[in-house]
């Protein structure tokens, strides 16, 4: 059993053979073993994954394939630093997210807390995939898994589905847009080409629900946030493997400061606090997309403070109502809080003063603005609720010292942040160090973090004061911001040319014999017709 924390796939067949095994032996378990039986696979699988570090470094192994199409490829593995701290955040969120309440059971289906493991396990595969070929089959996988957590045969798993499958066509034309040899070499250094990288960040703005392509995590009947969040970490894992200037271009940041503003607009207006926290989540990952086009860092070292920060913020977020002391849970709370903010001494801090790099240019200049006006948004949304009520915990004294390991990250990758770069493994430290500590920031990077922040207290100390009576405003641009009603224009619009084409097929076919007198008339047309 020791290849369970020796090789990287051992966590991954243990999550999914737990979680097969969980299925087929469901009614037969204990009421006790079926409700803690998925927390212990997450949590063994965390240890799993953490004994991987001291492990000897693993080499990568690739396995020479031809497709039946005569299409050269190969199959392969690499696990790095990289892709353990990506994995690490995973299982955390994993392990939190199954102890929070709301994992509904639909008599007659399946527990939806089996299905995150499986996700999970998919996640963590497609952190290991070092060549396309696998990483394609693995997101196929993790679409699917999506849309089974998100509700099923319900309208959550109607919603992302169709949506996976144009995504997995986006990923699969991302090599084929990259040249012949894509297949047959690994991913690691293969350098992009631009309709490549359209179509890779395209793909991936399904998985991250980055607004506005988040219509199908709205629709969602499942609330957990590790629906969001697992494929969101996956795909910023995935974006930071490559070098990607088009993050970088003006007129693709202007597009995601837009998005930025509009989920802050809808998670400050909406009345309903788990969908306004589901927008946060959703504001969050479009920022993480922003700004890592302006770090100015190589691959992956320019996704690594934003893709920390937003999974350490979020650890801290779902674990603050989970620890039974009042005072530990009010210093995980403002911690995940400062993380979210990007004040000093943490992991966002220097992509928060990144944005400061959009008012450089005239047409940037805009974009700095509104993306001033977004975070003030955004802070006053998270500040607007109060914090949960501590619930007692289910957990052992050894459970809870491993629950201190996302705290003591935080704090010292915001205070060393090079530190970060050193356990990942990415070169050039020195420089690393330079920008997580916002060197040369400028005055317009202090203004990006102190404004909003100023306008955030403001807006959230006197929300009741200056907006009760304009809750029904609020609701009415919440409604108009989400983009629902767009959706659902989508697809009354997508069901009528379905019915028109079916319609016309029914008639080319014989509908009703019909079609038979459509093709007399036409022959007769045919042998009259001057």
């Amino acid at each position: 059993m020791a290849w369970l924390w020796t090789i990287p796939l051992g966590p991954v067949v243990w999550l999914t053979l737990g979680a097969l095994l969980l299925m087929l032996f469901d009614r037969r378990l204990s009421p006790r073993v079926r409700q803690a039986g998925p927390s212990w696979l997450a949590g063994t699988a965390l240890l799993f994954w953490l004994l991987l570090r001291v492990q000897p470094a693993y080499a990568p192994r690739f396995w020479a394939w031809r497709t039946p199409l005569g299409l050269d490829a190969l199959w392969g593995i690499e696990f790095t630093g990289w892709a353990w701290l990506t994995g690490g955040l995973l299982l955390f969120l994993l392990l939190l997210a199954l102890r929070q309440p709301g994992w509904a059971r639909r008599p007659g289906f399946v527990d939806a807390r089996h299905w995150a493991l499986l996700l999970v396990a998919a996640c963590l595969l497609s952190l290991l995939a070092a060549v396309w070929l696998l990483l394609i089959g693995v997101w196929l996988i993790l679409f699917l898994l999506l849309g089974l957590l998100a509700g099923g045969d319900a309208r959550g798993g109607s919603a992302i589905w169709p949506v996976g499958v144009i995504a997995a066509f986006l990923l699969l034309a991302a090599p084929l847009f990259n040249g012949p040899g894509s297949f047959d070499t690994p991913i690691q250094g293969q350098q992009l080409r631009a309709a490549a990288q359209l179509l890779l960040v395209l793909a991936l703005l399904a998985p991250l629900a980055a607004y506005p392509a988040h219509g199908w995590l709205a629709a969602a009947a499942q609330p957990s946030p590790l629906l969001h969040l697992a494929p969101a970490l996956a795909a910023l894992h995935l974006l930071g493997r490559f070098a990607l200037p088009l993050l970088a271009n003006q007129a693709w940041a202007l597009w995601m400061v837009a998005a930025l503003l509009g989920s802050a607009l809808v998670a400050w207006a909406d009345p309903e606090r788990a969908r306004a926290q589901r927008y946060l989540l959703i504001n969050r990952a479009v920022w993480a997309l922003l700004v890592m086009g302006l770090t100015r860092l190589p691959a992956p070292a320019h996704a690594l403070l934003a893709l920390s920060a937003l999974g350490l913020a979020a650890c801290l977020w779902l674990l603050a109502p989970q620890i039974p002391s009042r005072f530990a849970a009010n210093v995980t709370w403002w911690l995940a809080l400062a993380l979210f903010a990007g004040l000093p001494l943490t992991p966002g801090f220097a992509p928060t003063l990144a944005l400061g790099r959009l008012a450089g240019t005239t047409l940037g200049l805009p974009a700095w603005l509104l993306a001033l006006l977004a975070q003030s948004l955004f802070l006053a949304a998270l500040l607007r609720w109060p914090r949960p009520e501590p619930a007692p915990t289910q957990f052992g004294r050894g459970w809870q010292i491993l629950f201190l390991l996302p705290v003591a990250a935080a704090l010292r990758w915001g205070m060393a942040p090079d530190s970060l770069a050193v356990m990942v493994g990415v070169g050039g430290s020195t420089e690393f160090a330079e920008v997580a500590v916002a060197a040369g920031a400028g005055w317009a990077g202090w203004l990006t973090l102190l404004l909003p922040l100023a306008a955030g207290l403001f807006l959230a100390s006197n929300d009741q004061r200056l907006f009760a009576a304009l809750r029904g405003w609020q609701a009415s641009i919440a409604g108009v911001a989400s983009l629902e009603w767009a959706g659902a224009l989508l697809r009354r619009g997508a069901q009528t040319v379905a019915l028109v084409l079916g319609f016309f097929a029914d008639l080319v076919d014989g509908a009703g014999q019909f079609g038979w007198v459509l093709l007399s008339l036409l022959v007769a047309w045919l042998l009259f017709a001057r």
